[in-house]
């Protein structure tokens, strides 16, 4: 009780988390955030990794991805060439995206194609959920 006082219990937690601007073959960079996320529920997940661009404590940009062993490369990042192509990849990201085990961690890469031109004065805040399937009624 007293590690939870101090140290909340968070059933999934970011960590090594990066950014930066990466160059792709159209000539316009991409903003990005990468990191791990660890599995600290009872649980395995399949999780979902928001990043927010945050500008004097509001929201100014978001986008998430799935946590995955295979994040986005840097040669599929390089391939990015606007919105269509980043959500096209996000499609194939999804689909390599596994649940993570109980302990186990996982990477992710959130990627950007519209960000605030100067990034100086932003904050990033990341965020992990479980994905919620819909349950079948009758």
């Amino acid at each position: 009780q007293l590690k939870n006082t101090f140290a909340p219990s968070v059933p999934f937690v970011a960590s090594d988390v990066t950014n930066g601007l990466y160059d792709t073959r159209a000539g316009r960079a991409v903003f990005y955030v990468r990191g791990e996320v660890a599995n600290r529920s009872d649980a395995p997940a399949t999780l979902v990794v928001k990043a927010e661009i945050i500008e004097n404590g509001k929201v100014v940009r978001a986008a998430e991805s799935f946590v995955t062993d295979q994040p986005p490369s840097v040669e599929e990042l390089y391939a990015v060439d606007g919105t269509d192509a980043l959500e096209a990849l996000q499609r194939r990201v999804e689909k390599r995206a596994a649940a993570v085990p109980p302990g186990g961690t996982a990477s992710f890469v959130v990627a950007f194609t519209e960000y605030p031109p100067d990034l100086k004065g932003f904050r990033v805040r990341v965020s992990a959920r479980p994905v919620t399937t819909p349950t079948a009624t009758r």
